[in-house]
C-alpha cells in the first residue's frame, strides 16, 4: 500500500486555557524580594487580586498555592505556593507584586496561560487512523510543544 500518495490532515485545536511547560518565567518585584529573603520572614496580604487571561480565580490560587487572605505566611511558604502552581503546568509566565492601596496590602498575581492540545484529528484515510494517530507524539491535555508537533508531522510523512 502507498501512503505516500495520501493526504494526512492533522488537524491540532489549540485553545488558550490551562496548560503550560513545566518551567514557568517568575517575574516581579516583590518575587525578587522573597528569593533574597529569609525563609522565616513573614507576610500578610489583606487581599489577593489575580489578573490572567484565562479564568482562574482567587479561591482556585488559595487552593493550589495554600496563600491565603489575612493570614500570615512565611517567604518560604510563597515560594513554595509559587512552585505548586508551576507544576499544574498551566502556566508559563508569573508576575508577583506587592502593592498597597488604601493602607491595606495587596498581592497582586498576573497569569499568563499556555496553549494546549484540545483535539488531535487524522483526515483522508479510511482505516488505520489510529497506527497514525499514535505515531504523532502529541496528545489532547498536552501542552503544545512546535518541536513535538513538528517531530510528529514528520512521523506522518514517513
Amino acid at each position: 500500500m502507498t501512503y505516500w500518495r495520501l493526504i494526512i490532515f492533522v488537524l491540532c485545536i489549540l485553545i488558550k486555557t490551562q496548560a503550560t511547560t513545566p518551567s514557568a518565567d517568575i517575574h516581579g518585584q516583590f518575587y525578587s524580594v522573597i528569593t533574597s529573603s529569609s525563609p522565616h520572614d513573614h507576610f500578610l496580604f489583606d487581599d489577593i487580586r489575580i489578573t490572567s487571561d484565562t479564568s482562574f480565580g482567587v479561591d482556585e490560587f488559595e487552593y493550589i498555592t495554600r496563600i491565603k487572605r489575612n493570614t500570615q505566611i512565611t517567604a518560604q511558604q510563597i515560594k513554595q505556593g509559587i512552585a505548586r502552581l508551576i507544576l499544574t503546568k498551566r502556566f508559563t509566565t508569573i508576575t508577583i507584586e506587592q502593592v498597597t492601596e488604601n493602607q491595606k496590602r495587596q498581592l497582586l498575581v498576573t497569569l499568563t496561560a499556555a496553549y494546549i492540545v484540545k483535539k488531535v484529528t487524522i483526515k483522508g484515510i479510511w482505516f488505520g487512523k489510529a497506527e497514525y494517530a499514535a505515531l504523532y507524539t502529541m496528545q489532547p491535555g498536552n501542552p503544545f510543544d512546535i518541536q513535538a508537533h513538528e517531530n510528529g508531522l514528520k512521523n506522518l510523512n514517513k
